[in-house]
């Protein structure tokens, strides 16, 4: 596939700066849901997280492992 470059408006910076690994993404939506207070933003960001996914810009982990 070619290389596309992408220029992240704020929010979506926000988001992927969040996205380190660390954070499941129901924390990274109530993050957001507290700096913007905004619905349709947190509807955006939502939506941003789903395209970044499916576009292969991060990886939307699930946790599989039992703790016994």
């Amino acid at each position: 596939l070619p290389e596309t470059v992408v220029q992240p408006n704020a929010t979506a910076a926000c988001l992927l700066a969040l996205c380190d690994g660390s954070k499941t993404v129901e924390e990274i939506m109530d993050f957001i849901q507290k700096l913007y207070d905004d619905p349709q933003t947190e509807n955006d960001a939502y939506l941003f997280l789903q395209e970044a996914a499916t576009n292969r810009w991060l990886t939307i982990a699930t946790e599989v492992a039992s703790h016994e």
